[in-house]
């Protein structure tokens, strides 16, 4: 029996990941005006962009169905299955594919399946995938491959600076913070997924320069006083800056992974042009 990683798309697909046999990508929708695209890892981020840019609706993203879910676990039924969706505080990701879950252990009770609600998203899945391929190297349990993630999950961090925060603040996924954001202002928010899965507020400064500077240092702290091993840079149209974060960690954690990838459809919505979403 091998395995197999189900990702929902707000999570950023890699080329490694995209090149495995073993991994697949459930794609959401994304509406704009009257256009509908399929988030397959295949948009162009530039064009998407533009179509953001130019509409007169704020885009909305639709999850997958339960059906679509339990389609593709039917075709890994011999395989361990990983699930792995974006916070359920985010997206209807993780219901669905939880009724997924229940229909298809209906039909294959003896099945080994798992819905994991990694409580962030973007990187932050990404890196979950990654943890998933290096536990099944380790363990042959999936139980406990299964403890192995949540406790990773538990300590994980998610950490990002958005220059456009509209896509967020209009889909009320900023309702649990506490402090108002005066983007008027050119103040550029500092955002951290908690516990919950719920997006705070970090932080802020005067300026995309300042605040991709303190988010740089919060980081280096982070990694200064914990034993990670591996961080996720996801960036939207922002490549300089992902890769001028990357060489400032390589230089002061040699040993440490660096993985940076484009962000994908949806995580390209919440992140808005310019933003950079990290994960470790």
């Amino acid at each position: 029996m091998g395995y197999h990683i189900i990702m929902d798309s707000v999570g950023d697909r890699t080329k490694n990941l995209s090149n495995k046999n073993n991994f697949s990508l459930v794609p959401l929708k994304i509406v704009i005006d009257d256009d509908e695209f399929i988030d397959d890892g295949h948009l162009d981020q530039g064009m998407l962009l533009e179509r953001i840019k130019s509409a007169k609706e704020c885009p909305r993203s639709a999850c997958a169905s339960p059906g679509t879910y339990k389609n593709i676990f039917k075709k890994h039924k011999e395989d361990r299955i990983y699930v792995i969706t974006a916070s359920s505080e985010l997206t209807g990701s993780y219901n669905s594919a939880k009724l997924a879950e229940e229909m298809f252990l209906e039909d294959y009770p003896d099945a080994e399946i798992v819905v994991i609600d990694t409580k962030s998203a973007s990187a932050g899945q990404t890196l979950v995938a990654y943890k998933i391929m290096e536990y099944e190297e380790q363990y042959s349990d999936f139980q406990v491959i299964n403890n192995k993630v949540e406790e990773f999950i538990a300590e994980q961090n998610i950490m990002f600076v958005l220059e456009d925060i509209n896509f967020l603040k209009q889909n009320g996924r900023l309702t649990g913070m506490k402090a108002l954001l005066a983007t008027a202002l050119n103040i550029v928010p500092i955002l951290i997924g908690d516990e919950n899965g719920i997006i705070r507020l970090k932080g802020q400064a005067r300026g995309i320069k300042r605040a991709l500077r303190i988010f740089g240092n919060d980081i280096i702290d982070d990694l200064k006083s914990g034993d990670k091993d591996t961080i996720v840079i996801s960036h939207c149209n922002s490549k300089e800056r992902a890769i001028t974060l990357k060489n400032k960690l390589a230089d002061l954690f040699p040993d440490l992974r660096i993985i940076v990838v484009e962000t994908g459809g949806i995580s390209t919505l919440y992140a808005g042009d310019g933003g950079v979403v990290v994960s470790y």
